[in-house]
């Protein structure tokens, strides 16, 4: 599940969490789950560990992005 969220992610700007619950996890957007929330942050653990130059990041309204920094 996680290389798919960062494949869905990668080369996108920033996707609405809802989006990304129903394509990569098959979860309806009327279904309150932490699921994602999850898997983002045991990707974010994981790429800090093992680049500092892609952040996986998120605004206010509740969209993420894949961020690489040159």
């Amino acid at each position: 599940i996680e290389s798919r969220i960062i494949r869905f992610l990668h080369g996108k700007n920033f996707v609405n969490k809802d989006i990304i619950n129903e394509k990569v996890l098959g979860i309806k957007k009327d279904i309150d789950s932490k699921s994602l929330d999850t898997h983002l942050y045991r990707l974010r653990n994981k790429l800090s560990s093992i680049c500092n130059n892609i952040k996986i990041l998120s605004n206010d309204s509740s969209d993420i992005k894949l961020n690489s920094v040159d």
